[in-house]
């Protein structure tokens, strides 16, 4: 039902999202990534969430995503009216925190991805949602050439506009 209400809200026309609890903690093997959007500017607006090509799931304004991933090297891309990145190497057995949002400049909102280092209890409560694969399948096809260019330039020229992601920032 919350789903239902925040997709409601953000104009989405599919359950793209369902609720989750959080997830197990990172094996030996794996690194995991939890992504966290406090209430924020722009509420009605769900970001997309990559970790290169694979969409991982969805943020809304006030709300949370987390999945496991491989240790090592990663670019990390958050998408909505604008993007933000985020690249680092991942170390296993450790979960790391990144925070999105969105911030006013030049009269539109530009996004922001970030490392979230230090523990924040109002981040840690918030309601964890995960991707429902088929209901989002339309949008993953809708964007793929956006999110191919998109990752091109991060991962040249615009390394310099990504944030940095180390893994001493693990948990």
């Amino acid at each position: 039902m919350r789903a239902s209400l925040l997709l409601l809200l953000s104009g989405c026309s599919a359950a793209l999202v369902a609720p989750a609890g959080p997830g197990d903690p990172p094996g030996p093997a794996d690194a995991r990534v939890v992504v966290r959007r406090p209430r924020d500017r722009n509420p009605h607006r769900a970001y997309a969430v990559y970790d290169g090509m694979e969409l991982k799931g969805f943020v809304f304004s006030g709300s949370a995503m987390e999945f496991l991933c491989a240790p090592g090297p990663h670019l990390f891309l958050l998408v909505g009216s604008s993007d933000a990145a985020v690249q680092g190497e991942l170390e296993a057995g450790k979960t790391y925190v990144l925070r999105a949002g969105a911030e006013p400049r030049f009269l539109r909102l530009r996004l922001l991805l970030e490392p979230w280092p230090d523990e924040d209890e109002e981040l840690e409560e918030l309601p964890v949602f995960e991707r429902d694969p088929e209901a989002s399948e339309a949008f993953l096809i809708d964007q793929w050439d956006r999110i191919s260019e998109r990752l091109a330039w991060y991962a040249g020229d615009g390394q310099v506009e990504c944030a940095e992601l180390r893994k001493e920032q693990g948990r």
